[in-house]
């Protein structure tokens, strides 16, 4: 066997080993894992549950979420039944198809799935729930439908069910909570009749027999799942992208609440709750809160949030802010696509991945097991043989999972407990979580009845938030209902919590009469302007952008600034491989005397990926110039995203001067600005992005309490307020009631005689009043990059249109240049438009905002060179199957773009990159076209970059292809071999990014990818 014959063998099983990328889970050293159910089980995981006693229900999607057709869905249960980590016994439990959801209780499995009329037809979504009361492992009979038409049946058809409604868990009210994608529902239908239909995304919320359907949150985008902690807090991890990259928002939701997505959130901040944290890029998938006995202190009572974009499940480290919390986000554990995460009555942690299937499905996935070293099998009483002493006693476990069951379990039994639960709720000894579950068992058990027992409870500071939110959760249970301890609660400014609460609780009344305390609390002083968006001051120097062969002379007057900031900003590729070397920098003074700006100390110098450093590049490497021909004495290299700050107290200096261009290694293209004021540098894929997830405490309170009004139509309350102290909120809530006979009412205060501030807040109302939201049926989405400028997405007329429109041509033709400024003012800022009156002679035009498609024909933009870089993955994957390619151009592609820089095809070539040569024979298209547009969402395995730090303090940057008898062989991207001695080697640390750019495909029309995808897919 010749040695060419073997380095084939090897190289092949190295690409395979990467391409498969399976098993890719790495944990804490405190805890370990295993291989619970592999691919030939639970390919395409796409949802999990564990029931209490250990079973695991799967849900499997061959769809994936682009994929469509009948027949390719099924739930199945796995149990270890020996504890060793593994299952041992499989049944194949339902045949619920694109399930999304699962949550195993008692002997009931609830699902959250669609349906397929045919093999391409898409027909609906529901929630279901099925038995297994035999204890067989299988389901007794089909699912009873909870509620039907949880979906938009058009957009369903086109995409799947990605964005879609998605995943379930339980609180410890007894309330199904349901993560809805922003395509939204369309007409979604409760067994008792009540309908719900919402555009876009939030949370809504159903009891467990599929009765009072109701919108818990909105203004959410393309959540996938919810975690509920014991106190009823629920946290998301949804992605957004008013700046274009999909970033990930981290967001506690607060019942009622509007999180503006898409249209307030950008320009109108101040009328919603904002998020914890832009967290960047990613994909938010499942999502648990974690609260169970044996595990380390530092993963336990968190919540843990996976992302099926960055491969990882992330712990949120929160601290009480107010109503809600600030947030920490630490990294956990890594686990590949990770699609579901559950945990069972002993402590075992699973989670389910999708790892190795795309977005079209495949035959890749897995479950692993996770627990904490040494940790010991307890089994889960048998809680259907339990007495009522037992299941109380349950209630105050350390376990949520054990708490929620027994909860369950008294209810679904309609035990005799009310006592038992009531002197549980009054233990003060015993812990805020166990007294907080008997609060809400008590009230689900009792119902109206236990009124007068948490009506007392409530006297107790500790627990009044929960007694008063548990007394008003019902609104079926709410008429008659006594509000004097909400408003007592709502003006307790002690408890800011307990205040929230009563507000949404009296919203939940139906009771006017609390109106004009609502209003008080509801006072907020807007921080939002009604002008147009100004245009963003320009920077005194700003470069085109700077691609591979391009040097520029960079030239600066800087007489007298006292501060000097160089910002190097993504020229559009995603932030992959822009290497940016400053060159021979140099401060000049008057006399011509140069100083070299590197033997200034900065103040502050922050570079994307990689360093910022003084003659040396990015990758820590001797600063050189891409471009070998070009010799430079010295220099600064960062990478974009970057910031040099430098200060200037006494500055002797008239002129900056340098040469800007990539250093080796460098593609892709970035831009420079120099100026004496902070430059914002973020780019369009990586960039902290607007106000909406900036914690903002002061606007909780008055948000619920606006949200209450709207709810109970507390308009002449609103009307009454109108020129009093603290009427903000009442014209916040104004904006939201479209009631001719309040807008004649309001016309008639405006042309009352009104001081200037009031006049204006009436006519704001007057103008948001003129448009409303079209009606939504589910024939329209405004697809990944909408319309953010709001206040509606697709505005329209209504009956008080016209009323609207007299009084403010009324008003117009008696006012001054001051109120037409105002009026001008508030009318261009919502997008208001009325024959007659010239909003642009008195209005702020600084900016015009863009009108955007809502709508793409793909036929007319596939030769349109760019177009990959302005599309989603999603709809990139979509268009490989609507837009034919040329395969045989796919090699001068491959060539023209740079991939021959890092990847061979050819036998012969050097090895660099993954090889492609057989890279057709490993992946299929899809996977093919992800790995090109998001390297860093599955790094493949062998080709994981790090880099590597000598004793003498050489670093290393690049592949680590092996590791044999004390040496450590490292390949870098330019082809070189290092053969390394482990003993020279000080440290050595993964860069968690591929070392393939993001972006490279970026300005390729949609047809030249088709051709370069499908030629990569003919290498075999």
């Amino acid at each position: 066997m010749n040695k060419s014959y073997l380095s084939r063998i090897g190289l092949i099983l190295l690409l395979l080993s990467f391409m498969l990328n399976a098993q890719s889970v790495k944990v804490p050293n405190e805890l370990e894992w295993t291989m619970f159910a592999n691919k030939d089980v639970a390919a395409c995981a796409a949802a999990l549950s564990a029931h209490p006693d250990g079973s695991v229900f799967v849900g499997i999607d061959k769809n994936g979420s682009l994929g469509k057709g009948k027949g390719k869905g099924w739930v199945i249960k796995l149990v270890d039944t020996d504890n060793d980590g593994k299952f041992d016994k499989q049944t194949k439990f339902a045949p619920l198809e694109s399930v999304r959801g699962l949550m195993a209780v008692g002997n009931k499995v609830y699902a959250l799935h669609s349906t397929w009329k045919d093999p391409k037809t898409y027909d609906t979504c529901y929630l279901s729930v099925v038995e297994d009361k035999d204890g067989d492992g299988v389901a007794d009979g089909p699912f009873k439908v909870l509620v039907k038409g949880m979906s938009a049946p058009e957009f369903n058809n086109k995409r799947g069910v990605d964005h879609s409604t998605n995943g379930i868990r339980m609180g410890i009210d007894g309330w199904i909570y349901i993560a809805m994608g922003d395509f939204g529902i369309v007409g979604a239908e409760g067994t008792d009749g009540t309908k719900l239909t919402v555009l876009g995304g939030g949370v809504i919320r159903v009891r467990p027999d599929g009765t009072e359907l109701e919108e818990y949150v909105h203004g959410l985008r393309n959540i996938c799942d919810v975690a509920i902690d014991p106190f009823m807090n629920v946290y998301t991890r949804g992605n957004t992208n008013d700046g274009g990259g999909w970033n990930i928002r981290f967001i506690h939701e607060i019942q009622s609440g509007e999180y503006g997505y898409p249209k307030l959130f950008k320009r109108y901040t101040d009328e919603v709750i904002p998020a914890l944290a832009d967290l960047g890029g990613g994909s938010g998938m499942g999502a648990m809160y974690f609260q169970e006995p044996g595990w380390p202190e530092k993963y336990n009572n968190v919540p843990l949030m996976g992302d099926w974009g960055r491969s990882h499940i992330y712990i949120h480290r929160l601290k009480a802010n107010g109503a809600s919390f600030t947030q920490a986000q630490e990294d956990y554990i890594k686990v590949g696509k990770m699609t579901d995460i559950d945990t069972d009555g002993s402590g075992r942690m699973y989670i389910s991945s999708w790892e190795g299937s795309g977005f079209s499905g495949g035959n890749g996935g897995y479950v692993v097991r996770i627990t904490p070293k040494g940790w010991q099998y307890k089994p889960f009483p048998k809680l259907a043989k339990s007495s009522v002493a037992d299941l109380v006693k349950y209630l105050q476990s350390e376990s949520a999972t054990w708490r929620l069951h027994a909860s369950r379990e008294i209810i679904n039994r309609k035990l005799d407990a009310a006592a038992q639960l009531n002197g549980l709720i009054n233990n003060k000894s015993a812990s805020l979580e166990s007294r907080v579950a008997a609060i809400f068992t008590l009230k689900q058990l009792s119902g109206k009845s236990a009124n007068d027992k948490l009506f007392a409870a409530a006297e107790d500071a500790s627990i009044r938030e929960w007694a008063l939110r548990a007394i008003a959760d019902r609104i079926p249970q709410n008429a008659g209902l006594n509000i004097a301890p909400f408003i007592k609660a709502l003006k307790d400014s002690s408890n800011e919590r307990t205040q929230v609460a009563a507000a949404v609780g009296l919203g939940r009344t139906g009771n006017k009469s609390a109106a004009s305390h609502l209003i008080q609390a509801s006072a907020y002083e807007s921080k939002t302007s009604t002008a147009l968006p100004k245009a963003k001051a320009k920077a005194a120097y700003s470069s085109k952008v700077i691609k591979e062969k391009d040097y520029i002379k960079i030239d600066i007057d800087i007489t007298g600034w006292k501060n000097l900031h160089i910002a190097a900003l993504d020229g559009g590729n995603g932030n992959g491989e822009d290497h940016v070397g400053i060159f021979e920098p140099y401060l000049i003074k008057k006399d011509g005397s140069k100083t070299k700006l590197t033997d200034i100390k900065w103040a502050k110098a922050k570079g994307g990926w990689g360093s910022t450093a003084v003659n040396k590049d990015c990758t820590k490497k001797a600063l050189k110039a891409r471009d070998a021909s070009k010799k430079f004495a010295f220099g600064i290299g960062t990478h974009s995203i970057a910031n040099i700050h430098y200060k200037l107290k006494k500055n002797p200096y008239i002129r900056l001067q340098a040469i800007v261009g990539h250093t080796s290694g460098g593609r892709g293209g970035f831009s420079i600005k120099v100026d004496k004021n902070p430059i914002s540098a973020k780019s369009a894929s990586d960039g902290i992005e607007g106000p909406h997830a900036k914690p903002n405490k002061e606007i909780l309170l008055p948000h619920v309490a606006v949200q209450a009004l709207i709810k109970l139509q507390a308009s002449e309350a609103c009307l009454d307020a109108i020129g009093k102290p603290k009427a903000s909120g009442a014209y916040w809530a104004m904006r939201y009631m479209h009631s001719t006979s309040l807008v004649n009412s309001l016309i008639a205060k405006l042309n009352s005689k009104l001081d200037p501030a009031t006049e204006k807040e009436v006519l704001k109302v007057l103008v948001r009043l003129y448009n409303t939201e079209i009606k939504y049926d589910g024939k329209w989405w405004w697809k990944t990059k909408p319309d953010t400028r709001g206040p509606y997405y697709f505005l329209t007329k209504w009956e008080g249109t016209p009323i609207v429109e007299n009084a403010i041509k009324q008003f117009w033709a008696q006012a001054n240049d001051q109120q037409k400024a105002t009026v001008a003012g508030l009318m261009v800022y919502d997008r208001v438009k009325i024959d007659g009156i010239d909003t642009a002679k008195y209005a702020d035009t600084a900016k015009k905002v863009e009108e955007k498609e809502v709508n793409v024909d793909l036929s007319k933009i596939a030769n349109k060179k760019g177009q990959i870089g302005k599309m989603s993955v999603e709809e990139v994957v979509l268009a490989l199957n609507k837009v034919k390619g040329d395969k045989n151009k796919g090699e001068q592609l491959f060539l023209q773009y740079g991939c021959i820089a890092c990847h061979s095809y050819k036998e012969g070539q050097p090895a660099k990159g993954p090889y492609m040569g057989a890279i057709g024979g490993i992946m299929d298209r899809e996977n093919i076209a992800i790995s090109i547009i998001r390297p860093n969402a599955s790094i493949s395995q062998g080709f994981q970059s790090y880099n590597v730090t000598m004793k003498n303090g050489t670093v290393h940057s690049g592949f680590i292809t092996a590791e044999l008898d004390g040496i450590v062989t490292l390949r870098n991207i330019a082809g070189q071999i290092f053969k390394l001695k482990s003993s020279d080697i000080k440290s050595r640390a993964s860069l968690k990014v591929s070392m393939m750019p993001a972006g490279l495909a970026n300005g390729m029309s949609v047809k030249d990818f088709v051709s370069l995808v499908d030629w990569l897919k003919s290498k075999k």
